[in-house]
């Protein structure tokens, strides 16, 4: 069945009318989950969810004003499991949404928008490793109301000029939904300085600059792969970004320093684009230009999360301590449900098992990269079975593990902001949490 039905069929048993103000909470209620569970599109397999871990606290009682119906979904097969795992689900309508989430505090200016595309579910190694996460955009305050930035700026089937949440990434239609990721330690005055440089990209760059052809300076890159980050090296391509953003459309480009690349034009897929406006988050555009424009890249530039590894060292000792990779997402969350040996080679099995069907459905620029990671994924296999089964094995999967970083750069793909939660809370190591997932009913 598909997604969508679950959710009409929810927004019906559960319905609220809408003009009645009430506080709510996040609420269990098996007979919900039983319908999840029946109906979910593809059997959505819990790596798809994330563990209670990896959750931000919120206050116990919400006060809403739009009806939106709160549910702490469970994956039945976490049943059992201190891990818990499942999502908070926000139905909710759109007209109204950016005011009430600025009012509630549920979403702030620097939050990452990931959407959610449960379709994914059975289309292989790539799509469940990136746990059905497709694309990244963030939010911002602007007016009094919560809006929405994303890459590409210029495209009105993904990006709405008036940024309040439109085009296909947030559609109501089509059973996707979206995580809201949460930054751990942003200041009020770094909230303040990322609506700026958000607001800048929406009026200034996206009209002026994007697509303009000679007046071009920005555009998206379509490879996922290939990230502008370098381990090592300043971040010339952040500075880059921050010049476009503040130029105006009658000024002429900035002056490129020897350490930015060889051409004016910047290419940005869509995280690295929300990771690099967070690196701006200490460069007040109204007061930092002169270092901005300058020569070397400003100490204000810094990493919001560091650029995650293929795979980390979580395994080895399970700890704390240890870092989590991109491709471990799925392991973490198999790995949590602490299930007999059998048990979880079966769900290991299950990520490498791709229906053509879905495969087919992918946006072109995905499905590219499925095709050529394919090989490179297959390492993951036996490094999952290996990390698994324990003890000596360990050393085999630390061998598997290092070839494999040999072959995939560090990255900030869209998955690594949710992949980042489920590293251990009180890791020095976790830069994100995760708020809920929203679903528009109109």
């Amino acid at each position: 069945m598909h997604l969508r039905l679950i959710f009409l069929s929810l927004a019906a048993l559960i319905a609220v009318p809408i003009e009645h103000a009430w506080a709510g909470e996040f609420t269990y209620n098996a007979a919900q989950c039983k319908m999840i569970e029946k109906s979910w599109l593809l059997n959505a397999p819990v790596y798809f969810t994330v563990p209670v871990s990896a959750r931000l606290p919120l206050p116990q009682s919400i006060d809403t004003r739009l009806g939106e119906q709160l549910i702490d979904f469970r994956h039945p097969d976490g049943a059992g499991s201190s891990a818990n795992p499942g999502l908070r689900i926000i139905l909710t309508k759109r007209e109204g949404f950016g005011a009430e989430a600025a009012r509630t505090g549920l979403i702030q200016s620097g939050d990452i928008l990931l959407w959610f595309n449960p379709r994914w579910s059975g289309g292989g190694a790539y799509p469940n490793i990136q746990m059905g996460v497709e694309h990244a955009g963030m939010a911002y305050l602007h007016n009094g109301e919560i809006r929405n930035i994303d890459n590409p700026l210029g495209d009105p089937r993904y990006y709405s000029r008036d940024s309040k949440f439109g085009g296909v990434y947030y559609s109501a239609g089509s059973g996707d939904m979206w995580h809201i990721i949460r930054p751990r330690g942003l200041t009020d005055a770094e909230r303040t300085v990322i609506a700026k440089w958000a607001d800048r990209f929406v009026s200034i760059v996206g009209p002026n600059f994007y697509g303009k052809g000679d007046k071009n300076y920005f555009a998206f890159a379509p490879t996922y792969n290939v990230p502008l980050y370098r381990p090592g090296q300043p971040l010339a391509f952040v500075q880059r970004l921050g010049q476009i953003g503040l130029m105006s459309p009658s000024s002429p480009p900035p002056t490129r320093s020897s350490t930015e690349p060889p051409t004016d034009l910047l290419q940005m897929f869509c995280a690295e684009f929300v990771w690099s406006l967070l690196a701006l988050r200490d460069c007040d555009p109204d007061t930092t230009a002169a270092e901005i424009n300058g020569n070397s890249v400003p100490a204000c530039i810094k990493p919001i999360m560091s650029p995650l590894p293929v795979t980390g060292h979580y395994f080895f000792q399970r700890s704390s301590k240890q870092d989590i990779g991109l491709a471990d997402g799925p392991m973490v969350a198999i790995d949590a449900l602490k299930r007999p040996l059998a048990q979880t080679d079966a769900m290991i099995d299950t990520i490498f098992v791709a229906n053509p069907n879905v495969v087919k459905s992918m946006a072109p620029s995905h499905r590219q990269l499925a095709e050529q990671l394919q090989s490179k994924f297959a390492l993951l296999k036996p490094y999952y079975k290996a990390v698994s089964a324990g003890g000596v094995e360990d050393f085999f999967a630390s061998i598997e593990a290092i070839g494999l970083r040999e072959a995939v750069p560090d990255n900030y793909s869209p998955s690594s902001f949710l992949i980042d939660t489920l590293t251990p809370p009180d890791s020095d190591k976790r830069s994100m949490d995760y708020v809920a997932t929203i679903k528009f009913t109109d």
